[in-house]
């Protein structure tokens, strides 16, 4: 029979199984209390600990509401330290018919291309081995948890890297995607910059990024498809510094170069953890984005008033 574990252990082993459900998109959204003694038993808190319990909100899943990313709709190409990305400009024009002995009609495409480096994101978490030992979904946690962050990491960079330094350039920081779309309301906007991806490419788009999902989903436009919103056929993301929003043919007009998954790995080896009993989890990526046709994207620019 295992030995009982001591109020803050126990309150952690509590707090892991409340939250990984919600990062695996199930269970109920809840706000758990975070003692003091918990905040000071963490490794990696370097500030001081509250005098009193303070609310910790979980993630809230739920039909519609689970983790996803836009990440998911652009094909991946394995990569070395670096990815050439052809660009070409799209003008359709539709095949006319011509008479078999007749010369036929040509179709002109724009073709360039760049070299994208790949940059690297990666976090870290430190805790004690005995605590790992004595929480044996903590370890499971962290993994899942540094993995959710190097996620938010990447959709933050591919969204909005500015692309200096070891940022990645991102959708809005290529001047060859232009704002598109125009109304007096959220939805308007998103159908005005649909129409216009349409009529300049003669494709049709397959995903919105906003940065505050919320500010849409108040639309009637909006449309819930086995638990995922639509607008105009286009599911709906939402993810964080997105400016107000990305509207484009994700799966066709970009693509992601990979150097592997994320990779989440743990030592005790790090600096002089070993000596401490202190275990070292990473989670790092190593990728870059490449805008193949910019004519399939329009940057979006919602009214103040919804």
């Amino acid at each position: 029979m295992s030995a009982a574990l001591s109020p803050v252990r126990q309150e952690l082993a509590d707090l892991c199984a409340a939250i990984l459900p919600g990062l695996h998109g199930a269970g109920e959204a809840r706000t758990h209390t975070i003692s003091p003694e918990l905040w000071a038993s963490l490794v990696t808190w370097t500030g001081p600990a509250p005098a009193t319990s303070v609310p910790f909100r979980l993630p809230t899943p739920g039909p519609g509401n689970t983790r996803r990313s836009f990440l998911d709709l652009i094909p991946v190409v394995p990569a070395g330290n670096s990815l050439f990305v052809p660009e070409f400009r799209i003008a359709p024009t539709a095949a006319p018919t011509r008479a078999t002995a007749a010369p036929k009609a040509v179709t002109n495409f724009a073709f360039g291309g760049a070299t994208e480096v790949l940059r690297v994101l990666a976090t870290f978490m430190e805790v004690s081995d005995e605590l790992l030992d004595d929480v044996p979904q903590l370890e499971a946690w962290v993994r899942t948890w540094l993995r959710f962050l190097v996620t938010i990491g990447e959709e933050n960079e591919v969204g909005n890297g500015d692309g200096t330094g070891t940022h990645l350039n991102g959708f809005l920081n290529r001047p060859a995607i232009i704002e598109g779309g125009s109304g007096a309301t959220r939805a308007e906007v998103v159908a005005s910059a649909f129409h216009a991806i349409v009529a300049a490419t003669g494709f049709v788009p397959d995903a919105v990024v906003v940065d505050f999902i919320g500010d849409l989903l108040q639309d009637v436009s909006v449309e819930w498809i086995d638990g995922v919103p639509t607008i105009f056929g286009m599911r709906i993301y939402s993810s964080p510094n997105m400016g107000a929003g990305l509207i484009g043919c994700f799966g066709l007009g970009a693509v992601l170069g990979r150097n592997g998954d994320v990779v989440v790995e743990g030592t005790v080896s790090h600096d002089v953890n070993f000596t401490k009993n202190i275990a070292t989890i990473r989670a790092e990526s190593r990728l870059a984005l490449g805008v193949i046709a910019p004519d399939l994207f329009r940057k979006l620019a919602f009214p103040t008033a919804p």
